[in-house]
């Protein structure tokens, strides 16, 4: 079970977000509605622990996981609204930093390339694919 409580966010000065309390068992799915500026996105941004929160607790069976890495690799899935690809890198490159921020090191997983249809065309670096 994953439990927030008195989640807070404020940006200059700004309360975002008011303490919120959620409670989310294993394999609950929720969704979450409101108008542009209530929280949605600061909420989400929160619990994937993207941005830190100003005040509360996230904790899941008891324990708190705020910071835990370990946690977010083996719980998480995050797609932010923004892109988040930088213009001046490559797609090796975007591989290996997101790899380096799951503070996963050695080659890339074969089936994570062919999901992605790389698979044939890695050889240690990103070469075109033979006809495309």
């Amino acid at each position: 079970m994953l439990e927030a409580a008195g989640l807070t966010k404020a940006y200059r000065g700004r309360t975002v977000l008011y303490p919120i309390d959620l409670r989310l068992s294993e394999g609950e799915c929720l969704g979450l509605a409101g108008p542009n500026g209530s929280g949605k996105s600061t909420l989400l941004a929160l619990l994937a622990q993207t941005v830190r929160p100003d005040g509360g607790t996230l904790r899941e069976g008891g324990k708190s996981v705020l910071g835990d890495r370990a946690f977010l690799r083996r719980s998480m899935g995050y797609v932010p609204q923004e892109d988040a690809l930088l213009e001046d890198l490559t797609v090796e490159e975007h591989l290996r930093l997101w790899q380096g921020l799951l503070c996963q090191r050695g080659a890339l997983p074969e089936e994570i390339l062919e999901l992605l249809g790389l698979g044939p065309c890695w050889t240690g670096g990103f070469k075109p694919c033979p006809g495309g």
